[in-house]
């Protein structure tokens, strides 16, 4: 079994992914389909971010679509800073030229056509399965090639009788075989608990 498979790794090596089109990063990582990243950082360090400017580069370089589930900003504002990464220039008015109306109306329009955000302004917590049945329509839509769900922290895990530990690990492995399954990428953005600060640092 699985003969094929293992002589074309041994020739080949195994797959590499998408670049990152950061070059610095590209020389450690690339982004597989199928596959799932956790994105963690000490807090206000620029994780989402980071996150933000690699969807940006990845719907550039290889027209990839997202789905994003960011329940710490509202899409308008998560929309003006994903504009901002695709001109280069700020959105609001400031010490730096921002964007003229005609860039921002362009990349606005750039950005409805490779992100697609799933809202939970309805008052209820998010539930894994709310989240990954509007990713399933997402994808089968827009053609949606990545996921992202900054923080985890605010789904419901549904603990039951489980510990907290084993309702993260059933969690991370649902969303593993839903990667697989659909043929996505899915980043998980995870808050570490609250840091303290010794001596200033």
């Amino acid at each position: 079994f699985y003969l094929d498979d293992v002589q074309r790794l041994y020739e080949g090596g195994l797959k590499k992914g998408e670049p990152t089109g950061f070059h610095n990063v590209d020389r450690l990582m690339s982004i597989c389909t199928g596959h799932m990243s956790i994105v963690t950082g000490i807090p206000s360090s620029g994780k989402s971010s980071f996150l933000d400017a690699m969807m940006v580069n990845l719907a550039q370089i290889r027209d990839w679509k997202f789905a994003v589930c960011s329940f710490e900003n509202d899409p308008a504002t998560h929309i003006s800073q994903l504009c901002e990464k695709y001109v280069v220039k700020p959105f609001a008015e400031g010490v730096t030229e921002r964007m003229s109306k005609d860039e921002m109306t362009k990349a606005q329009a750039w950005v409805n056509d490779h992100f697609v955000f799933i809202d939970h302004n309805n008052g209820e917590k998010a539930t894994l399965d709310s989240i990954l049945d509007r990713a399933v329509g997402a994808v089968q839509r827009m053609g949606v090639r990545g996921l992202v769900i900054d923080p985890y922290s605010y789904i419901d895990l549904q603990r039951g009788n489980r510990s907290e530990t084993e309702a993260v690990g059933d969690m991370l492995t649902r969303v593993r075989l839903f990667a697989k399954h659909h043929d996505v990428h899915v980043w998980f953005v995870a808050h570490p608990a609250k840091m303290i600060r010794e001596g200033g640092s």
